[in-house]
């Protein structure tokens, strides 16, 4: 029986989210496409905001679901549940035409036709892009509900760790917080099985 749940009540959630910050989901949250996730937040407006899971792969390749995508190693991730049929992708490309700047050296979307082009030529590859299937999303005042209820660490993050490997990526995420939240590192994903 664990005693202290104080270790993973979140007290310094004094980061307010922000276009460019992620959101890394506490150890407990059972939610399937959430738990353990991190979301790059891709934009905020009048108190509603949308962004992407970043450790989420799904079981399908970019090739397999657009035409004209010779290249058959770029996974697709499950960005979230809202908008399950729409492509998204950031990436690093600063020329690319009317891709929006998220922060950092990070863009969301542009031209898709030069996407696609670039991805062909080798130039977006695994190391400066990700693609997702749906986002996440969230209304006005409802982001803030959830983080005042503890479900949600607000970081700062790097250009690098957005791109860097999936695998991990919510345990190494906490790296960016206080060290108080090292511990989550250690409890399992599943505690009923222990």
């Amino acid at each position: 029986m664990i005693k202290n749940l104080d270790i993973f009540n979140i007290i310094s959630n004094d980061l307010e989210p922000a276009t460019g910050r992620i959101l890394i989901s506490e150890p407990l949250l059972s939610d399937d496409i959430f738990s353990r996730s991190v979301i790059l937040i891709a934009g905020m407006e009048n108190k509603s905001a949308f962004g992407f899971i970043l450790n989420n792969p799904s079981n399908r390749n970019l090739h397999e679901l657009i035409d004209g995508v010779e290249i058959e190693n770029l996974p697709v991730f499950i960005g979230g549940p809202v908008e399950k049929d729409v492509l998204f992708c950031i990436h690093t490309i600063d020329y690319l035409p009317d891709s929006i700047h998220i922060n950092d050296g990070i863009y969301l979307s542009g031209n898709f036709d030069t996407i696609k082009t670039l991805v062909n030529l080798g130039i977006i590859n695994n190391s400066n892009a990700r693609f997702f299937i749906g986002n996440s999303g969230w209304a006005p005042e409802q982001l803030h509900d959830e983080i005042n209820f503890n479900y949600w660490l607000v970081s700062e993050t790097t250009r690098e760790f957005v791109f860097s490997d999936f695998k991990n990526q919510w345990e190494r995420a906490l790296d960016f917080v206080d060290k108080k939240y090292e511990i989550w590192k250690k409890f399992p994903k599943n505690p009923e099985f222990n």
